[in-house]
């Protein structure tokens, strides 16, 4: 079982164990992360990024064999220190973006300042490495999800959206909303309509 995005704050901490890719940033690389694991028959979520989450208790030796076939691919898994660094960013960008009531208004450096004994420069480049994605873009992916999930499951206008989400204009947001999902909004609020009415007759 797998599945492609994911938020690690979905899963329950207590039973999950997040592993990180290095350079798996295409389509091909992925598939061959897919298949050592499914090899191996590991149960995992595998992000866009380069993010494996198992949410069962691996057998004794399953990542260092799984470490070992990656490595063969030009694949690395991250160490510890360097996977509990990436855990707290991404942990951060949940917070800020998905739970949060109102985005707090910090620009990019703030949100980095935030991840104590860390530099920027540091950050930045191995988070690019695992993910595929600058920091600013990945942003702007958790942005664009966080968008979608308002007009499909909170009757949010596109003026409401743009406000919570503190762009600085309506027409940016639907700007970047279609450039990264290439569709409008005015789609997910039919797909919204097209649910009710199947809801209605349920």
């Amino acid at each position: 079982m797998n599945k492609l995005l994911y938020y690690p704050a979905d899963l329950n901490s207590s039973t999950s164990h997040t592993l990180y890719v290095r350079y798996m940033v295409g389509p091909t690389c992925k598939q061959k992360v897919v298949l050592e694991l499914d090899n191996l028959k590991l149960p995992y979520f595998l992000s866009v990024g380069g993010i494996i989450t198992f949410y069962e208790k691996l057998a004794p030796g399953s990542i260092e064999i799984l470490r070992s076939n990656l490595k063969k691919h030009g694949l690395s898994i991250l160490d510890d220190d360097s996977s509990r660094m990436m855990d707290s960013i991404i942990t951060l960008i949940n917070k800020l973006v998905h739970d949060s009531e109102q985005l707090p208004s910090l620009n990019y450096e703030q949100v980095l300042s935030v991840i104590q004994d860390i530099t920027n420069e540091g950050i930045i480049e191995l988070f690019t490495e695992i993910t595929g994605y600058t920091f600013q873009q990945f942003i702007v992916l958790h942005k664009i999800e966080r968008a979608k999930a308002l007009v499909l499951y909170d009757n949010f206008t596109d003026e409401q959206i743009s406000e919570l989400l503190l762009y600085k204009s309506e027409a940016l947001m639907q700007a970047q909303f279609l450039k990264i999902t290439g569709l409008n909004t005015s789609y997910f609020r039919s797909l919204k309509s097209m649910r009710e009415m199947i809801a209605a007759t349920a």
